[in-house]
């Protein structure tokens, strides 16, 4: 069974603007902790 994960334009650049305000390397948990409303799945994507 295969999952599918979805993200929109706004999601990427919620997770863009998260790192940018981080200012250095971060985690990912680091980002998904700032991202409540997304899946680690979902802010991986987003990065990738």
């Amino acid at each position: 069974m295969s999952m599918s994960i979805t993200i929109n334009h706004n999601q990427i650049d919620q997770v863009l603007m998260v790192l940018q305000q981080q200012g250095k390397r971060c985690s990912v948990d680091e980002v998904v902790g700032c991202c409540s409303n997304l899946t680690e799945d979902q802010v991986f994507l987003a990065i990738n």
